[in-house]
């Protein structure tokens, strides 16, 4: 049986959860939140890297972004709507529209620059 996270099967692909073209447009599309999504392939080594550097990200952000991950090979309407033409590929949502792409797996903590980039220092505890 896969392992799950909230109900959402994951795989050896991603340590987040796993989504697909049915709730894309739901989890992705429609977020209030910035979104990350990880194009991946369990038979990818440079995806098992970033998919070490991206796994981290969900905890440190809680709140303040989503992060999926989408098995490319299951997904080809996603994979030619989106033109992923290598993996693994890092998409970042926002409004519904793509406002980074990173191809390959990514250095240690740029994904995190990135995103507080996009949203901004994290608020200051009280």
């Amino acid at each position: 049986m896969a392992e799950t996270m909230d109900g959402i099967p994951m795989t050896s692909a991603c340590a987040i959860p796993q989504l697909d073209e049915a709730g894309f447009e739901e989890k992705v599309l429609a977020s209030p939140l910035p979104v990350f999504v990880h194009f991946a392939e369990t038979d990818c080594g440079e995806c098992e890297m970033a998919r070490r550097l991206f796994g981290d990200v969900p905890g440190r952000l809680t709140g303040r972004t989503e992060c999926y991950c989408v098995h490319a090979p299951t997904s080809p309407l996603l994979i030619a709507r989106y033109r992923i033409a290598q993996l693994p590929t890092i998409l970042l949502f926002r409004n519904g529209r793509v406002s980074r792409r990173l191809v390959g797996h990514p250095l240690p903590g740029q994904l995190e620059t990135i995103l507080r980039a996009e949203i901004g220092p994290a608020p200051a505890s009280a």
